[in-house]
């Protein structure tokens, strides 16, 4: 995937503000490989951040079979409407509190479910992720992926682009 021109400024600015002992060993022997490599690894200490943009199916794999079954025809209601709602785009932004609040208030009994949603809604973020996720916490002190986040790795030539530019 190419990186848009704004992308690549973010990415440049990164590369030369890191102060990472071992990035900073890298950027000064040129080793491009080993900066997106750096860049697809997680970041350390660990960078939390909420999916900006979760795709429906994975809200489906969080689902305990059980408890789904055991959901009042309203709550069943509620996540058909929520379905709909998301026909087109097929991703939520689970930043968003109003969101998280609908899953907490369907899932208040099933524990299950929601448990595995809280995990799936946080997400332990790469450097590359780290670098494009928004910098403003939320009320929780975690971290938003935008929804229209594309960047989820770095290549080589994504280094050398960035780079590259004035």
């Amino acid at each position: 995937m190419s990186l848009t021109t704004a992308q690549l400024q973010v990415l440049k600015t990164g590369i030369n503000t890191n102060t990472d002992p071992a990035f900073v060993a890298y950027r000064n022997a040129g080793a491009t490989n080993s900066m997106a490599n750096w860049y697809n690894q997680q970041a350390a200490p660990a960078f939390v951040c909420w999916d900006g943009a979760m795709p429906l199916a994975d809200f489906g794999k969080c689902m305990n079979g059980a408890e789904m079954a055991a959901l009042s025809l309203d709550n069943t209601t509620r996540l058909q409407t929520f379905q709909l709602f998301f026909l087109n785009g097929g991703v939520a932004n689970t930043g968003n509190a109003n969101v998280r609040s609908f899953f907490s208030d369907i899932f208040l009994d099933a524990n299950e479910s929601y448990a595995a949603l809280e995990a799936r809604y946080h997400v332990n973020a790469t450097n590359c992720q780290k670098l494009y996720a928004k910098t403003t916490p939320p009320d929780d002190g975690t971290y938003l992926f935008p929804a229209v986040m594309t960047v989820i790795s770095i290549g080589n030539q994504d280094i050398i682009d960035a780079l590259a530019l004035p």
